[in-house]
C-alpha cells in the first residue's frame, strides 16, 4: 500500500509541476497579448493556431506513446525542448504580429499537448499498481493550476507579464524530474509486445478501428460541444473580467477558484463512481453545470459574482475530467488507448475548441461579449441535451447489475 501510495503521489506532483507550467503562460496568452499591444483578433489567431498545431502534433503523440517511444521518455525529450525554447520568449514580444504568432505557436507545439500523455500513463500506470488513483492524481493538476493561477495573477500585476515565460521553463524544469521519478510504462502496440497488445497495428487502423467504436464517437461528439461552449469563455476570461472591473489580479482569483474546486468536483466525481454511478451519468452532470454556468454569465454582474460562477465551471469541467481518459481507456483496445486518447482531443480540439476560439475573437469584435457567451451557452445546452439517452440507459442499468464501467 505504501508503494501505491508513493505512486499516487509522485503522479499528482507531476500533474500538479505540469499543469503550473501550462498556466503559467497559456492561461494568462490573453492578458500577455493584450498588455503588449495586441487586440483580440491577434489573440484568436494564436489561440487558432495554436490549437490547429497541437491537433496535428496529438494524432503523433498518442500513436508514438503506444507504438515507439514511452510517455516518460516523450515527455522528457519534449518537456525539455519546451523549456529551452520559453526562455528568450520575452524578446518576442511588442514585435510584429506574424513573429509574435510563430514564437508563440512554435513553443505551444512543443508542450501545450502533453497533459493527455501524463493522463494515459496515470491510467496504463493502474494494471501494475491498481490502488493509483486517477481522480485523486489528476486533482493534483487542478490544484497545481489553481494556485499558480492565483499567485501569478498577483506577480504579474506587480512585475509584468512577460516574465511569465521564464517562470514557464523552471516548472518543465521540475515536471522533468518528477518524471524520472516515475516508473516507465511499456508501449503496448509495439509488435514486441503480446500480452494485451494490438499487434503493431498500423495509424490508419487505428482509425479504422475507432471510427467503428459507437461509444467512443459518442463521446467525441459530446466533448466537441463541450469544448467548442467552454473554451471561448475561459481564453477570454481576462476580457470578461475586465469589462467588469477587473484586472490581472481577478484573473488569477478566478483561476484559483475554477481549478481549485474542480480538484474537489474530481472527488466528488470519483465518490460518485465508488457509489456505482456510471461514466456517462457523470457526464450528463458536467453538461448540466456548464450549461447553468453559461446561462447564469448572460445576467449583468459585478467582477466577484463572475469570479464566483466558476464554481460551476469547476464541477463542469472536474466532472468530465473525471469522465474522459478513463471511459476511452474502458471502451477501447488496451494496446490503443493513448492513440485514442489523444486523437479524441485532437478532434475535439479541431472540430470545438479551434472554432470556438476563432469565433470568439471575431464575435467580441464585431457584437460584443454577450453574443459570445449566448452563443457558448447554446452549444452547451445542446451538449446536454445530447448526453441525457446515455446517462438515462446508464441509471437504468444501474439499478439492475452491478456497474462494469
Amino acid at each position: 500500500m505504501k508503494k501505491s501510495q508513493n505512486y499516487n503521489l509522485r503522479f499528482c506532483a507531476l500533474q500538479a509541476a505540469y499543469w503550473a507550467a501550462y498556466c503559467s503562460v497559456y492561461a494568462f496568452w490573453v492578458n500577455i497579448l493584450t498588455v503588449n499591444g495586441y487586440d483580440s483578433v491577434l489573440c484568436g489567431v494564436v489561440l487558432t493556431a495554436a490549437t490547429v498545431g497541437s491537433i496535428c502534433v496529438q494524432f503523433v503523440l498518442g500513436y508514438v506513446a503506444d507504438t515507439y517511444l514511452p510517455a516518460k521518455r516523450m515527455l522528457l525529450v519534449l518537456m525539455g525542448a519546451a523549456a529551452l525554447v520559453s526562455i528568450p520568449m520575452p524578446l518576442a514580444m511588442g514585435k510584429s504580429a506574424p513573429v509574435v504568432v510563430v514564437s508563440l505557436v512554435g513553443m505551444s507545439l512543443l508542450d501545450y499537448s502533453l497533459y493527455t500523455s501524463i493522463d494515459v500513463w496515470v491510467v496504463a500506470s493502474m494494471e501494475k499498481h491498481p490502488e493509483v488513483n486517477f481522480s485523486f492524481v489528476r486533482a493534483g493538476g487542478s490544484i497545481g493550476y489553481a494556485v499558480t493561477g492565483a499567485v501569478l495573477g498577483a506577480v504579474v500585476s506587480r512585475l509584468g507579464v512577460n516574465l511569465l515565460f521564464w517562470i514557464h521553463s523552471a516548472l518543465l524544469g521540475i515536471s522533468m524530474l518528477l518524471c524520472l521519478s516515475i516508473e516507465e510504462v511499456p508501449c503496448l502496440n509495439s509488435r514486441r509486445v503480446s500480452r494485451g497488445g494490438t499487434g503493431g497495428l498500423s495509424l490508419p487502423g487505428v482509425i479504422k478501428l475507432l471510427l467503428g467504436n459507437k461509444p467512443y464517437m459518442m463521446l467525441i461528439l459530446l466533448v466537441t460541444l463541450m469544448q467548442f461552449s467552454f473554451r471561448p469563455t475561459l481564453s477570454y476570461l481576462y476580457l470578461i473580467l475586465r469589462q467588469a472591473g477587473g484586472g490581472s489580479f481577478h484573473l488569477g482569483a478566478a483561476l484559483l477558484i475554477g481549478s481549485g474546486l474542480e480538484a474537489l468536483a474530481l472527488g466528488v466525481g470519483h465518490r460518485l463512481v465508488s457509489g456505482g454511478m456510471r461514466l456517462r451519468e457523470i457526464l450528463a452532470i458536467a453538461m448540466l453545470a456548464g450549461t447553468v454556468r453559461m446561462f447564469t454569465l448572460l445576467i449583468p454582474m459585478n467582477v466577484w459574482a463572475i469570479i464566483a460562477l466558476q464554481i460551476f465551471e469547476a464541477m463542469a469541467y472536474g466532472c468530465y475530467l473525471c469522465v474522459f481518459t478513463e471511459y476511452i481507456s474502458k471502451v477501447t483496445p488496451r494496446g490503443v488507448s493513448a492513440t485514442a486518447t489523444t486523437i479524441a482531443t485532437a478532434v475535439t480540439a479541431a472540430l470545438g475548441t479551434v472554432r470556438g476560439n476563432l469565433l470568439g475573437g471575431v464575435v467580441i469584435r464585431d457584437s460584443g461579449l454577450p453574443r459570445m457567451i449566448l452563443i457558448c451557452a447554446c452549444g452547451f445546452a445542446l451538449a446536454l441535451v445530447l448526453s441525457l439517452p446515455g446517462a438515462l440507459e446508464d441509471r437504468r442499468l444501474r439499478k439492475t447489475q452491478p456497474a462494469e464501467d
